[in-house]
C-alpha cells in the first residue's frame, strides 16, 4: 500500500488547495495558514524548587533556578558546545522529558518561549535563556523547518486520504468470494 501511495505524485499547490478546501476544519482546530515555518529547538528546563503559601515559586527558588540555568549554559559553552553535547546535557538535566528535541510552531509553547524561537534574527546554533512561568529554559536553536505547521498537518491529512483512496482502489479489484474452501480456512483460523 505504501509503495502505491508513494507512486502518486503531488505538489505543494495540491497541499495548499487541500488546506483551502478544508480551511474551516483546520481553523476550528486553531490551525491557520501562515508563512511562518516550524522550527526545531532543544531546551533544558530548570524549574524552581520551593513555593510560597499561595503556590507560587519563592524569589529564592527563582534565583536558584536562574543560577543553575546560567551555570549549565556556561558549562556547555566552555565544553564542546555542539548540538550533540547540548542534547546530552538536556537528557541529563532537563525537568521536561520532552525537551531533548522539539518541532515548534507558533502558539505551541508559551509566549516567551515562542518569542525566542520565532525571532527573525534566530540562526542555527543560537543559545539563550528564557524565563517562563514553568522556569528557566536553556535554549538551543537547531534549524528552521522546510514548511509551516499548516502545511505539515495538511500534507499528513492529504496523504492519509490518499492512502484510503488507494486502498479502496485495490480492494475493488479483488472481489471477495465465498467458497467452501475459504469458509474452512476461516473456521480453522477461528479455532486456533
Amino acid at each position: 500500500l505504501q509503495v502505491l501511495v508513494d507512486e502518486k505524485p503531488y505538489t505543494e499547490d495540491d497541499i495548499s488547495k487541500y488546506y483551502d478546501d478544508n480551511a474551516d476544519s483546520y481553523a476550528g482546530n486553531g490551525i491557520e495558514k501562515s508563512d511562518v515555518k516550524m522550527v526545531n529547538v532543544r531546551h533544558i528546563l530548570i524549574q524552581p524548587e520551593g513555593k510560597n503559601d499561595d503556590g507560587t515559586y519563592t524569589d529564592e527558588a527563582w534565583a536558584e533556578a536562574e543560577k543553575k540555568a546560567n551555570d549549565l549554559l556556561t558549562e556547555w559553552q566552555n565544553g564542546e558546545h555542539t548540538e550533540d553535547s547540548f542534547a546530552f546535557m538536556a537528557a541529563e538535566n532537563s525537568q521536561d522529558p520532552g525537551s531533548v528535541e522539539k518541532d515548534i510552531y507558533p502558539g505551541k509553547m508559551v509566549d516567551e518561549f515562542d518569542a525566542w524561537c520565532f525571532d527573525p534574527a534566530r540562526q542555527p546554533g543560537d543559545t539563550g535563556i528564557v524565563k517562563t512561568s514553568y522556569g528557566y529554559h536553556i535554549m538551543y536553536f537547531s534549524s528552521t523547518g522546510e514548511h509551516a505547521y499548516w502545511y505539515v498537518r495538511a500534507e499528513e491529512d492529504y496523504l492519509n486520504e490518499l492512502s484510503v483512496s488507494v486502498l479502496q482502489e485495490v480492494a475493488a479489484k479483488f472481489e471477495a468470494t465465498e467458497s467452501e474452501q475459504n469458509a474452512a480456512i476461516v473456521d480453522i483460523m477461528q479455532q486456533n
